[in-house]
């Protein structure tokens, strides 16, 4: 499937090369329910997927926890599965899938958005996300698609996602220095 993904269609502009697009996002999410394969791709891969855990996200194709986040790289395919090669091809598509919602529904209809802004790692972009990552399976924690790591909340004050200098008053570092500068 790899193979497939990075070297064959890719490289491919006939119109059969759109069908096999096609079959391959139809593929993807059985490929979770071969046990066999899972066992087999996932054990050579926990080497890989243990010391990232904290921002290794559930496949949205597949199912399982094996696609980590790529810190960086110009938010160009920041999160690939391992196990079936389902990539997204830039960090907005990763927000729209692994966020909660849309920024048009969050502006027209109030809550909360897809994603936030991330103090730590300074992007222009919303790129962190609430989701489960292999750590906390069963919860949601704040992740950064472009930085991978994890965030305590959102600031009050500047709606970004931090780690909080205040948590108690949901204040992020900067706006604490700012508060802190007026008196």
């Amino acid at each position: 499937m790899t193979f497939i993904d990075e070297e064959l269609l890719p490289n491919d502009t006939s119109d059969a090369a759109e069908e096999a697009w096609e079959l391959m996002e139809t593929v993807r999410p059985l490929v979770g329910r071969i046990r066999g394969l899972v066992d087999h791709r996932l054990g050579p891969l926990g080497e890989k997927l243990g010391p990232a855990s904290e921002y290794t996200l559930r496949c949205l194709s597949c199912g399982h926890f094996a696609a980590p986040i790529t810190p960086g790289n110009d938010g160009v395919r920041p999160v690939g599965c391992l196990l079936c090669g389902k990539a997204y091809d830039d960090l907005e598509s990763t927000v729209d899938a692994y966020g909660a919602g849309s920024f048009y529904e969050a502006v027209t209809q109030g809550g909360d958005p897809p994603a936030y802004p991330c103090a730590e790692c300074f992007t222009a972009e919303a790129c962190v996300v609430p989701t489960a990552t292999a750590d906390e399976p069963d919860g949601y924690v704040l992740v950064c698609l472009w930085g991978a790591h994890a965030l305590e909340g959102v600031c009050d004050f500047c709606q970004r996602a931090a780690i909080l200098a205040l948590p108690e008053a949901q204040m992020c570092s900067d706006c604490l220095d700012v508060r802190y500068a007026k008196f």
